[in-house]
């Protein structure tokens, strides 16, 4: 993995691919941690998703297996903007059938198109 262009990203996620057998390319150990080198040297948050269904040594075996840990340790770094208080399950269950109720008259592409959208809005780190 060469040198990545950081400047201006806010939080780098790496995670390998996983389902069916025949289409899943590996995901080679050296680009992680090039990516998290690269991420600790230019401060940027660097949260390690998965290994994949290949892992790390690259054996094939189910992406739970295969675990999340990079050399010895996970990486569970989260820029300031996401971090905050989560809402009781009740609460967050309430407001999913709100948003439901709300949207169930829209066609799919509309939604798709909204909930991009308000994504962008919610989560702007640019202001």
């Amino acid at each position: 993995m060469g040198e990545l262009t950081l400047e201006g990203i806010g939080w780098v996620i790496v995670g390998g691919e996983s389902g069916k057998r025949r289409s899943i390319r590996p995901m080679k150990p050296a680009w992680v941690e090039s990516i998290q080198q690269q991420c600790a040297a230019a401060g940027v948050p660097f949260f390690f998703k998965q290994w994949g269904n290949w892992g790390g040594r690259c054996v094939w075996r189910s992406k739970a297996k295969n675990g999340r840990e990079l050399n010895g340790r996970t990486y569970d770094e989260v820029p300031e903007w996401v971090r905050g208080p989560l809402r009781p399950r009740a609460e967050r269950h309430a407001l999913i059938d709100e948003l439901r109720l709300k949207y169930a008259a829209f066609p799919r592409e509309v939604l798709l198109s909204n909930s991009a959208t308000a994504r962008v809005q919610d989560f702007d780190i640019t202001g």
